[in-house]
Formats: structure tokens, C-alpha cells, sequence
């Protein structure tokens, strides 16, 4: 697959992750205040990020792959929209990054790339904190956690191929067909996996 159709694909998958976000319930859907919508995306990344080194240091990713790409497939969902909304304060239209595939294969590598995605979520955390209480240069902060995101998505291909047979790509189409189902069944809000 050549770079500018991965790059197509990337852009379709944020586009269809945005409709299925969901902020507040007192504010229409999409529509909640620029710092309600980075904290509570800022909040999920961290979140996910911790779920996929959950699955790999319980074993999920010696016994199922699906629980660790579908995982992935979450934090890929707040990555996106994320970028999406830290364009808005960069003034730019968000970073794209082809889907790539990855040759590693080794578990002890799936957990050093879970844990620098982690490592570059808590990044993008501190950067977007600086934003939303007013600092000074945002745009500037805004680009910076952009760029921790794009190399988010490159750790994101790396492990989605370290921790089974599932493609980037086909993790985001799978995201995609989970949470469009959800929305049709109103049950985007809520806990747990298997909803």
C-alpha cells in the first residue's frame, strides 16, 4: 500500500471516529467546550494506554490477541481525535501517518513499546494541562503534543505487530465497526468491552 492511501485510510478512520464521539451529557454530542473535550480525551488516552499493558502483563497476550488489538484499537480512537481537536489550536488539519506494518514479534517488545506509548501519552497529557488552563504559545504546545501523537500511531503499528497477526489498519477498520455499533445500539457511553 503506497503512503498517500495509508495516509487516506488514516484520515477516513478519524473521520468516522468522530462520529461516535461523545462528551457531556448536558452538551450535544461533539459539541462540548474546547477544555471539556481535551481533558476528557486526554483522561481516555492515558486510560487505554494503561488497558493494553493491563492485557500484555496478565497474559492476554500469550493466551488472545483480540483483547490487546481491540485495545489498541481504543487508544488509536483517542489518538485520532485528539490530533483532531489539538489541530484546532495549531491551525493546521491533523498529522497524518500511514498505517504501517512493524517485524517485531518478541512479547518483551510488546511491553517496552506499550509502556513508551505510555510514556508519550503522559506527554501529550502535560502539554495539553498547559493548554487548557491558558499558557501562554499554545499553538506551539499544540504542535508539540501533535507530533507525540504522530509517533504514538508509529508505537501503536509496532505493537499492534508485536502482539499478533492484526494490521494497524485492520485494528482501526475493526474500532471503527465496534463503536459504529454501539452507537447504533446507544450504548457508546458506559463500561466495559463487551457492551
Amino acid at each position: 500500500m503506497g503512503r498517500s492511501r495509508s495516509v487516506e485510510i488514516f484520515r477516513e478512520y478519524a473521520k468516522a471516529a468522530g462520529e461516535t464521539a461523545v462528551y457531556a451529557d448536558h452538551i450535544g454530542p461533539g459539541e462540548a467546550l474546547p477544555a471539556v473535550r481535551l481533558g476528557y480525551l486526554v483522561a481516555g488516552l492515558n486510560d487505554e494506554i494503561q488497558e493494553v499493558l493491563e492485557t500484555i502483563d496478565e497474559g492476554w497476550f500469550w493466551t488472545t490477541h483480540v483483547g490487546t488489538a481491540d485495545e489498541i484499537g481504543d487508544v488509536l480512537w483517542y489518538n485520532a481525535r485528539l490530533d483532531w481537536r489539538l489541530a484546532e489550536q495549531d491551525d493546521n488539519e491533523p498529522t497524518m501517518l500511514p498505517l504501517r506494518s512493524h517485524d517485531f514479534t518478541s512479547g518483551t517488545r510488546a511491553i517496552v513499546l506499550a509502556r513508551q506509548a505510555r510514556a508519550l501519552a503522559s506527554v501529550v497529557a502535560g502539554k495539553t494541562k498547559k493548554i487548557i488552563r491558558g499558557d501562554d504559545d499554545q499553538e506551539k504546545k499544540a504542535r508539540k503534543a501533535r507530533q507525540k501523537l504522530l509517533k504514538m500511531r508509529d508505537v501503536l503499528g509496532q505493537l499492534a505487530k508485536a502482539t499478533g497477526d492484526a494490521s494497524l489498519k485492520e485494528i482501526a477498520t475493526r474500532n471503527v465497526a465496534k463503536l459504529t455499533d454501539r452507537k447504533a445500539r446507544g450504548v457508546l457511553k458506559g463500561d466495559g468491552d463487551k457492551r
